[in-house]
């Protein structure tokens, strides 16, 4: 069940990291585009 636990942890990881990553990437975009305008 050890395997199961490492699993949660990585799908928790990516729910807590990956709108963060989102956000981030978006923002950067949004630079770009500011920089080419």
């Amino acid at each position: 069940m050890e395997g199961s636990t490492i699993v949660w942890m990585i799908i928790m990881l990516g729910a807590i990291v990956g709108p963060f990553v989102y956000f981030a990437s978006l923002a950067a975009s949004k630079e770009k585009s500011k920089t080419t305008d």
